[in-house]
């Protein structure tokens, strides 16, 4: 999974990513990497890749809540 900025947002970072990664049975789709899909390995992938959007200030807030 790519989440925060720049996985969520630069094609080129996930595309080199998972270009190294084909021996763990990732196979890209540089189609749905490049534009909004949010699957981005292809249909016949061993493994998915997905850009996950994420709230990162949200997610510091709810820890430090619990830290009270």
């Amino acid at each position: 999974m790519f989440t925060g900025g720049i996985g969520e947002h630069s094609a080129a970072v996930r595309g080199g990513v998972l270009d190294g990664l084909g021996w763990l049975g990732f196979a890209p789709d540089a189609t749905a990497n490049a534009g909004d899909g949010r699957l981005l390995t292809l249909p016949a992938s061993a493994r998915p890749a997905h850009a996950i959007a994420t709230d990162e200030e949200a997610v510091i807030a709810c820890h430090t809540f619990a830290l009270r």
